[in-house]
């Protein structure tokens, strides 16, 4: 399959690999794993001004994508990480960013989730097994 890109994919995907390349040579990656984030706030804050983190949020939630296809888009970050070896929670961001915008709150939306979008905060997901539906632990 042959994937073509707009003038605007390429040039953020060109972007993002630059800053990739300046910012995570291979010696500077293997430094950052005695650091318990593995990766420099600044160099994630500056990701997230270059749109890493709202690809898949909806432009009146602060988010959207050179292209519109937020997605696609991700992608071509996504290969660039991976190409560089990149550090960073580029895929946890985005899905609990994408996961506020659907269903957050509108104090989560326009807190956390800005936070997120500015790089000003990392997030993940995890789903505890063994909960009944109200939330509590089953008892034996």
């Amino acid at each position: 399959m042959e994937i073509v890109l707009s003038d605007d994919q390429e040039f953020f995907r060109d972007t993002t690999r630059k800053f990739l390349g300046s910012e995570c040579p291979i010696p500077k990656v293997r430094e950052l794993r005695q650091f318990e984030a593995g990766f420099e706030p600044d160099y994630w804050r500056q990701g997230a001004e270059l749109g890493w983190v709202s690809m898949l949020v909806p432009e009146e939630l602060g988010g959207g994508s050179v292209s519109g296809d937020g997605p696609s888009d991700l992608a071509l970050v996504a290969h660039a990480f991976g190409a560089h070896v990149a550090p960073g929670p580029l895929i946890p961001c985005n899905i609990v960013a994408s996961t506020l915008a659907r269903s957050g709150s509108e104090e989560q939306q326009s807190g956390l989730l800005q936070d997120l979008i500015s790089g000003a905060q990392i997030a993940t997901w995890a789903v505890e097994h063994g909960l009944n539906d109200d939330g509590a632990r089953p008892h034996a």
